[in-house]
């Protein structure tokens, strides 16, 4: 199920499109970074090297304290994959609930 976040008071849905490109196990993992701040900051700390790490876990750390924690919803066209969720964030947000 989909959800959505308020950043500046506006309605934002965090989605991962084109997620048929990816592996399931890359697109799981993906999702999990985006559900678990400590998973992510071990990816950062395994993939990326100097300025890149220190940029990712500046934001990273921002994001967690500001506590702006969203859904990541994967969606694909080709396999419709997703676009329930989607589809529903969509109408919460329009209908206002």
């Amino acid at each position: 199920m989909g959800s959505y976040s308020y950043t500046f008071f506006i309605p934002q849905i965090h989605v991962l499109s084109k997620c048929d490109l990816l592996p399931k196990e890359e697109v799981d993992k993906i999702i999990r970074w985006s559900e678990d701040f400590s998973e992510l900051e071990i990816a950062i700390d395994e993939r990326l090297k100097g300025s890149r790490r220190l940029l990712s876990q500046g934001m990273s750390k921002a994001i967690y304290q500001l506590d702006l924690n969203f859904e990541l919803i994967d969606v694909s066209s080709v396999t419709n994959e997703g676009m329930t969720s989607l589809s529903a964030s969509l109408e919460r947000i329009f209908t206002g609930g």
